[in-house]
């Protein structure tokens, strides 16, 4: 008799399970890139923390609305739901940030 819950199937759910989690980081990883991409050029501070805070915040908007359309979901609902999960997220890597330049007395607002 077989027990409950093992087929011969198992293998490949593990590899769908791992391939689907690669895929997200690939895909985070770009997410991540977008803003460092942006602003790597341009030489103005203001203008830098300008099109740094701006471009991902329009990309949030932008993924959201992709995932809802490829996922089949309220394409409102996510898009506000990305939206403002990425913004928190922002908010909370600028004030880790800013702790740590505290902490140890880096002026991070400076660039090389």
């Amino acid at each position: 008799k077989k027990k409950k819950g093992h087929t011969k199937e198992m293998p490949m759910k593990r590899c769908a399970t791992t391939w689907r989690y690669t895929k997200e980081l690939m895909q985070r990883s770009n997410i991540a890139a977008v803003p460092l991409l942006a602003g790597a050029f341009i030489k103005q501070r203001w203008t830098r923390v300008g099109v740094i805070s701006g471009v991902p915040t329009i990309a949030l908007a932008l993924f959201g609305w992709i995932a809802a359309k490829f996922g089949g979901s309220s394409v409102g609902k996510l898009r506000v739901r990305v939206f403002i999960v990425g913004l928190a997220a922002m908010l909370v890597t600028f004030g880790v940030l800013k702790l740590f330049g505290m902490a140890f007395e880096l002026d991070i607002s400076q660039s090389a």
